[in-house]
């Protein structure tokens, strides 16, 4: 009896595969999304970049959020991760009440489909305090064809204390 229930399933197996179209006649993939040029994506993540150092420079909460995407985190010097919007949101009100001024500078990007890994440096001065740093960013590219922070992260170049 177990011979047979092998011999059945073999034998629809072999079923199936007589009924797929040969490899030469099988639907095409579908076509890849067209990927940027490097011109055209250094364009776009300047621009990104430029926003989000408007948004800090004018202390506008609203649009630094409109540049997260759905699930956002920040992990920012000596604290830990500040993750969802509600938690970003907040972190980045306390952060903008000091008057910061940031100037962030991209440095190189590398995108693969819809996700973007976007790095450079930034110099930024709240009150008398002045520091520079580096960063880095995971962005996605939405439906519309815009692009939004996922992830952020950045540290200072200048010493701490141990």
């Amino acid at each position: 009896m177990r011979a047979s229930a092998r011999l059945a399933v073999v034998g629809v197996g072999l079923l199936f595969i007589s009924c797929a179209p040969p490899a030469d006649q099988a639907e095409p993939p579908p076509a890849a999304e067209p990927q940027m040029s490097q011109a055209e994506a250094m364009e776009v993540f300047d621009a990104y970049v430029e926003s989000f150092d408007a948004a800090v420079n004018a202390g506008d909460v609203d649009a630094l959020m409109a540049g997260f995407g759905v699930d956002p985190a920040s992990m920012p010097p000596d604290v830990p991760e500040v993750a969802g919007a509600d938690a970003l949101r907040a972190f980045w009100s306390e952060l903008l009440a000091q008057g910061p001024t940031v100037d962030n500078v991209l440095q190189g990007f590398r995108v693969d489909g819809d996700l973007a890994v976007l790095w450079g440096s930034y110099s930024l001065t709240a009150g008398d305090v002045e520091t520079v740093g580096k960063w880095i960013s995971v962005s996605e590219r939405q439906a519309d064809g815009s692009w939004t922070t996922l992830r952020n992260m950045w540290n200072t170049d200048q010493p701490g204390a141990m």
